[in-house]
């Protein structure tokens, strides 16, 4: 697969990663479509209302909402893919409900093949003392090229999403797919900051 391509958890250096590491979390795979969170940034934890170490990142989310994770999670380490969820979590039926986004990326560690995600989670809410569980409203999946070809177009739905997308990224309306837009074929990386 060429995986010398994608990063490797031992080349993470801390330095670099600021002032981002608030929003950082490792996960472990431990099955397929599962994975356990190994770190977590102080900022997860404040808005979380717990220490997500040690949980699977499954156990972040409500019920109805495992199964499309499971999905997206195991997407991102097999394909390999870059997937980014648009989240929401109501806590109090009075209050607007709170929304976040999470970045997974596959990562290396000492195995040929990626069985670590590198997450970003941002969020409208700073802290919260009560225990969210999030909901997916949008998932996002960019297929990685780690041949340097140009990718074989193939169809296929996204999880949770009424659209449809190319093995290069490009997101394309289902009752539109005659006029693809090209721009989408770009990723723009930005900081998690830029992305909430």
């Amino acid at each position: 697969r060429g995986s010398f391509l994608l990063p490797q958890s031992g080349n993470l250096k801390a330095e670099d990663l600021n002032p981002y590491l608030s929003n950082i979390f490792i996960a472990d795979k431990i099955a397929p479509g599962l994975v356990q969170i190994k770190t977590a940034g102080t900022g997860i934890s404040a808005r979380l209302g717990m220490d997500p170490r040690g949980m699977p990142l499954s156990a972040l989310f409500r019920a109805q909402a495992r199964g499309p994770l499971a999905s997206a999670v195991h997407a991102t380490l097999d394909t390999p893919e870059v997937t980014r969820l648009t989240l929401h979590a109501a806590t109090n039926p009075l209050m607007p409900a709170i929304a976040a986004k999470m970045l997974l990326l596959p990562l290396l560690d000492n195995q040929s093949e990626p069985n670590r995600i590198f997450g970003v989670l941002t969020c409208s809410c700073s802290k919260t003392s009560d225990r969210l569980r999030f909901e997916i409203a949008k998932t996002q999946s960019y297929p990685i090229d780690l041949t340097f070809n140009t990718p074989t177009t193939c169809e296929r739905a996204t999880v949770n999403t009424g659209r449809y997308q190319s093995a290069s990224g490009t997101a394309n309306d289902q009752n539109h797919r005659s006029n693809p837009n090209t721009d989408r074929n770009i990723i723009h990386f930005k900081s998690p900051i830029d992305r909430a």
